[in-house]
């Protein structure tokens, strides 16, 4: 072979070198390319995947009915709106055969002390009784005052369902449940509250107890330091600290 056959036969060699690299190159391209479309579609069918099983997971909530988690209400006392008055009372017992008092106070819309009473019933009173009889002088209170809009809380459920439900002439309480109806003017409302959201009420009842055959009009908050608590917080809770 002479010298020129040579160089070409290595030029050829080289050649066919040079395009199995290229060959290689591509091969391995493709296979990247291949590769990445495979993760791409999986991705791609997961991504569909959770987007129908969220669709469907919201389909069942919506045939369920709203069952997102409810925001809770307060559970301290809430201020009525502003031009409105608001009533607690509330009943206390001592024992079964104990003496019974109620207590209640009436506040305005920045949580401020208008009026309380506390009052002792002595023996012989249910628990029903005192709650009722606390209402009654709770609402004579209020017309005393003059209050126009008047919103009255009690913590006892049963109470109010009487009051808003025309009670048994045969059930015991009816003439003080009668009384209480005949009490309520125009924009006066009555509710249940939570016991939480009647505390003052509750000491000032308590209260009542203490002081046997004895009636106390309050102009302002008696000096007990557990209730200048509770009246202090409550105030703070509606952004008007220490106005009580």
């Amino acid at each position: 072979m002479g010298a020129s056959e040579s160089t070409e036969s290595g030029k050829d060699r080289e050649a066919e070198t040079q395009q199995g690299e290229r060959n290689n190159e591509g091969a391995s391209l493709f296979s990247k390319a291949v590769v990445a479309a495979g993760a791409a579609a999986i991705l791609i069918g997961g991504a569909a995947a959770l987007l129908s099983s969220d669709s469907k997971s919201l389909t069942e909530r919506n045939e369920l009915g709203n069952c997102s988690t409810p925001i809770p209400k307060s559970i301290s006392w809430e201020p009525p709106t502003t031009g409105c008055m608001k009533l607690n009372t509330d009943g206390a017992k001592r024992g079964e055969d104990g003496p019974a008092a109620a207590g209640g106070l009436i506040r305005d819309s920045r949580g401020r002390w208008i009026r309380g009473f506390k009052c002792y019933m002595g023996l012989g009173s249910t628990s029903v009784k005192a709650e009722l009889l606390g209402l009654i002088e709770g609402l004579k209170l209020a017309r005393k005052i003059g209050c126009e809009k008047l919103i009255v809380e009690t913590d006892n459920e049963g109470v109010v369902q009487m009051i808003k439900i025309k009670t048994n002439r045969q059930n015991d309480n009816y003439i003080l449940a009668s009384e209480i109806q005949q009490l309520l003017q125009k924009g006066w409302e009555v509710q249940h509250c939570k016991n939480k959201q009647n505390r003052c009420a509750d000491r000032l009842a308590n209260y009542g107890l203490e002081e046997p055959h004895v009636y106390q009009e309050l102009s302002c908050p008696p000096m007990y330091r557990d209730l200048h608590d509770i009246l202090k917080q409550e105030s703070v809770d509606v952004a008007f600290p220490g106005l009580y």
